[in-house]
């Protein structure tokens, strides 16, 4: 049984932090602005909260001033007090400027450029001062396109909440014929609205050339090792914020060849016809647990740091994953950070919607499944966490009674964060056929049988309680099931067994996996008539400490048919930079996909 895991921890071109303040964001936003962007303030406030933040770039070409401003103040001062402190703080500059050119300027000249004047105007008509902050700024009193902050003789545009730009992140590996794309965090605005630029570096005339117009670009093998940067201006659909422009630190290089997942992609060019679907379930192995020195030198020492790198990684599972072309997809491990910055967007734009479910409260990864929007409707969403609920949810009554008088046994079930995660989709085109789509990553431990099987167990319950709600709320639908997960379990579990043969006995082996944790007396059965869809292959895990098959695909085979198993690799494939991951091979588990149309 093979615990998980790996991952050097990614170097970030990166132009914001999550630790920087407010401010500091905003300050770092009027930087990257262009000169025609210069004469303006930035007014922003989150969520009516009580406080606002005002930043802006005062060019004064007087006294050679070209500095940046930022002011954290309360919304419910009054705009005296607001004008003030600016008035104050550009005082400061001014004096200080002043006195190294007094000797250049004339008595007159530096009382003038000392006499700051700060006001605001709304259609040239000065702003009373003891109007607040508020009124001004946050209610539909003032038009804010209509307002104009002078500082001396500059004038200001003002511009309030317009989207902010305060994360931009490029990869730290870029490879030729790869999608690369930015992670993008924007306040005030979405990414769909925004403007992106992508650029080459061109070494020949040693200049940037525009490449793309798009959040996502792929390099050519022309590309290979020339630079690239990217701007974006942020958008909310109807105004801009300020540009912010950053160059990868990194080169394109060239790509690892053909992939053992291009040969599946054979099987799998086209999307299957609106009465079919196609299924993939995916353990992508976590950068969660990548990252640790016990992945780099104990459980994957032969696959190089760079290609354990989740940056590397995420490139080869997100292309293998959409040429699979699948309609409903199951993954397991997946990072909350990849999900939100990674699948939304990449898996969105092929008409792929998601949801994700935590393990838990404190852990960073769980299980997400897409489903295609063009041939699917999500009616509804379900998550059962396994641990949490036995002993509160009554449908699992049965199961809790035969354990909780086990002190060890109830405590390192109720330990665990596994979690059950259940969509139920409706196709559009034949809205009386629906499919309850389960989607689940069990406990991994070796001594750990019992607690899988529980699980297991608890599974079963709880999709049989949703089947039986859904055939009373639809009683003429053809509703099927497919349970998809990493099981942890082999064939000759007492899981699969369950799973295809609608029950186990009181006396079977697994009860009885770790001492002192003995499961007595519970017999499990299901009403499921149950199969694997791939069968049982020698491996969908292969690392040097364990391979053998430790993924599902299960579905009811008296409503579905299996039309169509993709091959998995071959052996020689897995071991040929010694096991996975490797180069080739972006995880330790290798996907299934499966093609399924429903019965008459």
């Amino acid at each position: 049984m093979r615990l998980l895991c790996n991952l050097l921890f990614a170097k970030f071109k990166t132009v914001t932090f999550p630790s920087i303040s407010r401010s500091r964001l905003l300050l770092y936003s009027v930087r990257q602005m262009s000169s025609e962007e210069s004469n303006i303030v930035y007014i922003r406030r989150e969520n009516d909260s009580e406080h606002f933040q005002a930043t802006f770039n005062w060019n004064y070409n007087y006294l050679n001033i070209h500095r940046e401003f930022n002011f954290n103040r309360k919304s419910s001062e009054k705009l005296q007090d607001f004008l003030g402190r600016v008035k104050t703080n550009v005082e400061k500059v001014v004096l200080n400027k002043t006195k190294r050119k007094k000797k250049m300027l004339s008595d007159a000249s530096v009382s003038n450029v000392q006499d700051v004047k700060v006001n605001l105007f709304y259609e040239k008509t000065e702003v009373s001062p003891d109007i607040i902050c508020e009124d001004v700024f946050f209610s539909n009193s003032y038009d804010p396109k209509k307002l104009m902050l002078k500082i001396i003789d500059t004038e200001f545009d003002i511009k309030v909440n317009s989207p902010l730009l305060v994360r931009l992140v490029l990869p730290s590996s870029i490879m030729a014929e790869f999608p690369v794309y930015p992670i993008v965090d924007i306040k005030f605005g979405e990414k769909h609205h925004s403007l992106f630029n992508w650029y080459r570096y061109n070494n020949t005339e040693d200049k940037w050339i525009q490449v793309c117009n798009d959040l996502v670009y792929t390099p050519p093998i022309q590309d290979i090792g020339s630079k690239l940067k990217l701007s974006c201006t942020p958008g909310n659909g109807s105004t801009f914020g300020p540009t912010v422009t950053i160059e990868a630190n990194v080169k394109v290089e060239a790509g690892p060849g053909l992939c053992p997942y291009h040969v599946r992609h054979q099987y799998t060019k086209e999307k299957l016809p609106s009465d079919r679907f196609r299924v993939v379930s995916y353990n992508i192995l976590a950068d969660l647990y990548a990252e640790t020195e016990v992945a780099k030198t104990e459980l994957f020492p032969y696959c190089p740091p760079y290609a354990l790198s989740v940056d590397y990684r995420k490139q080869l599972y997100l292309q293998e994953i959409l040429g699979y072309n699948g309609d409903i997809i199951c993954l397991q491990e997946v990072d909350v950070k990849i999900f939100e910055n990674e699948f939304q967007d990449i898996l969105g734009r092929n008409k792929l919607s998601g949801i994700m479910t935590r393990k838990g409260s404190t852990i960073a990864e769980g299980v997400a499944t897409f489903y295609s929007s063009e041939k699917f409707r999500l009616l509804e969403t379900k998550t059962s966490e396994l641990g949490n609920e036995i002993d509160i949810n009554p449908i699992y009554r049965k199961i809790w009674l035969k354990i909780k008088d086990n002190i060890p046994l109830k405590e390192r079930f109720k330990e665990r964060t596994t979690v059950l995660q259940v969509l139920i989709l409706e196709s559009i085109e034949q809205p009386f056929k629906k499919i309850i789509v389960g989607n689940t990553h069990l406990f991994f431990h070796p001594d750990a049988d019992h607690i899988r099987l529980l699980q297991a167990g608890m599974i079963l319950v709880f999709m049989e309680d949703i089947y039986k709600s859904m055939t009373r709320k639809f009683p003429t639908a053809n509703i099927s099931l497919i349970m998809c997960g990493d099981f942890n379990s082999t064939p000759d579990s007492g899981i699969y067994r369950l799973m295809t043969t609608k029950h186990v006995p009181t006396d079977i082996v697994d009860w009885k996996s770790k001492e002192g944790e003995e499961v007595e007396g519970l017999e499990l059965q299901h009403s499921f008539s149950i199969d694997s869809a791939c069968g049982t292959p020698l491996y969908t895990n292969y690392t040097v400490g364990f391979s053998g098959c430790l993924d599902y695909i299960y579905y009811e085979n008296d409503k579905l048919n299996v039309t169509q198993v993709v091959p998995l690799p071959d052996e020689k494939d897995l071991k040929a930079n010694v096991a996975i991951p490797s180069i080739t091979f972006p995880s330790d588990h290798i996907a299934l996909i499966a093609d399924f149309e429903w019965k008459s």
